[in-house]
């Protein structure tokens, strides 16, 4: 019973180690961030709206009288989400696919509501 209690306490005590750990590190100061237009590829553009840059990705040409499909990504997720779908539905439509702000290689602005 003593050897089961001392097991338990010391797998809490790094547990509460670990978790000061993780808080330490998430509040540590992080060097400079590496611009986004550099982790772009080629397919990538970028459009500047209520000043930010917002990356977007167009698959397919424009057709007279067919207005173009826009894909916009749910929370979490960026215009890779859209990777296998956009150049599927390439060939009916033109597909524009946005990185919303705050998401994929789109601004974060720090005062804009992501709400």
């Amino acid at each position: 019973m003593v050897l089961i209690r001392r097991v338990l306490a010391t797998l809490a005590g790094l547990l509460v180690i670990s978790y000061l750990g993780l808080i330490g590190y998430a509040y540590w100061p992080q060097p400079e961030g590496v611009p986004a237009a550099t982790l772009a590829t080629d397919a990538d553009r970028f459009v500047a709206a209520a000043g930010m840059n917002l990356r977007y990705r167009v698959w397919g040409e424009a057709r007279a009288g067919q207005p173009p499909l826009v894909l916009i990504h749910g929370f979490g997720n960026t215009v890779q989400t859209f990777r296998d779908l956009g150049p599927a539905l390439a060939d009916d439509y033109q597909v524009i696919a946005l990185d919303m702000p705050g998401f994929g290689l789109s601004d974060k602005p720090d005062d804009h509501d992501y709400g």
